[in-house]
C-alpha cells in the first residue's frame, strides 16, 4: 500500500539491528558507491544517536557534530564506542568511534549544548536568517528514486523521502534545492530523533551540491566527512537543503548547504569532496 506521497504506509525499514554495542547495518543502509559500503547518511545518524543516548537530556540541544569517515564503512557488524570528553556548564562534548574487526572506520565529535532562555533584541532588517522556509515540502515533487539515471543506493530507495522543484530531482543538472524526509527508524521500533534525521540528510550536500551526475561527468564526488551545526533541535525529520559548491582542477571541492525545517533557519551541513577521475560502474 501507499500513501499520498508515494511511499510504502508500510512500518519503515530499520538502518540497524542492535546488540549490546555491536550494530549489524541493515539493507536500507547502503550507499552509491558499492553495495559493500554505508551510505554516509546512516553512520552520520549512528553517530548522532550515540552521542544522544550517552549524553541525554531535554534540555540539551545536538549543536555540532563533525564526522571523518576514515575509510568506507562496511556492510558489516560495527562496535561504537562514545566518550565525554567534556561536560561544561553549557557546552558538552561526546567523541564517537566505530570500528568493524578493530579498526576505526569512522570518527565523529558531537557538541551538545544547554538551552539558556534569552531576550532577542529586534531583529528585523538584521539579514539573520529569522523568517519562515521559502517553500515547504507539499510546495515541491515528489521525487520517486527508482527512476534514478545513476543508482542511488539503498538508503535513498528505502530511507530518505525527496521533494525537489522538478521531478529530476536531484539528479538534473545544476544546483538543487531540495526537501528531505528521512523516515526509517534507528533500529526496529525505535525511531531517529529529529537530529540524528536531519543528519542524515545533511549527508546528501555533496549530491545536491554537484554540478552533474557522475555518469555525466566522469567524476566521483564521494564525501570524506561531514560538518553540521545546528541552532536548535529540529521540529521534524523534513530539512530543507539549500546548497553552494566549489569544485577545483586540483581535484578538490567543497559543498555546503543552508538548512531548513517547517519552522525556518536550522543551521548548515558542510563537505570535503576528495573529487576522482574514475570509472561509475
Amino acid at each position: 500500500m501507499s500513501s499520498a506521497t508515494g511511499r510504502s504506509t508500510a512500518l519503515p525499514a530499520a538502518l540497524y539491528v542492535r546488540d549490546g554495542e555491536t550494530w549489524i547495518p541493515q539493507e536500507a543502509c547502503v550507499g552509491p558507491w558499492s553495495p559493500e559500503a554505508l551510505h554516509g547518511g546512516p553512520v552520520a545518524a549512528l553517530c548522532v544517536a550515540a552521542a544522544e543516548e550517552l549524553l541525554p537530556g531535554e534540555h540539551l540541544v545536538t549543536t555540532r557534530m563533525t564526522l571523518d569517515l576514515v575509510k568506507p564503512v562496511p556492510m558489516r557488524p560495527l562496535a561504537v564506542e562514545a566518550k565525554l570528553i567534556k561536560t561544561g556548564r553549557r557546552v558538552h562534548l561526546v567523541d564517537v568511534t566505530i570500528r568493524h574487526d578493530g579498526k576505526e572506520v569512522a570518527l565523529a565529535r558531537v557538541q551538545r549544548t544547554s538551552y539558556a532562555e534569552v531576550t532577542l533584541p529586534d531583529l528585523a532588517g538584521s539579514g539573520l536568517d529569522i523568517g519562515p522556509p521559502p517553500d515547504r515540502p507539499e510546495d515541491m515533487i515528489l521525487f520517486n528514486q527508482a527512476s534514478a539515471p545513476d543508482r542511488p543506493g539503498n538508503f535513498s530507495r528505502l530511507a530518505t523521502e525527496f521533494r525537489t522543484a522538478t521531478d529530476l530531482g536531484i539528479y538534473k543538472a545544476g544546483v538543487k534545492i531540495a526537501w528531505l524526509n528521512v523516515y526509517a527508524d534507528l533500529t526496529p521500533g525505535v525511531p531517529l530523533s529529529n537530529s540524528a534525521a536531519v543528519a542524515a540528510a545533511s549527508d546528501y550536500t555533496n549530491a545536491l551540491g554537484a554540478p552533474a551526475m557522475p555518469s555525466q561527468v566522469g567524476l566521483l564526488y564521494p564525501n570524506a566527512d561531514l560538518t553540521l551545526y545546528l541552532v536548535r533541535k529540529p521540529v521534524s525529520h523534513w530539512v530543507r537543503l539549500a546548497p553552494t559548491s566549489t569544485w577545483h582542477e586540483h581535484g578538490i571541492g567543497h559543498s555546503r548547504c543552508a538548512l531548513w525545517d517547517e519552522k525556518g533557519m536550522l543551521g548548515t551541513s558542510a563537505v570535503t569532496l576528495p573529487l576522482m577521475e574514475k570509472g561509475y560502474n
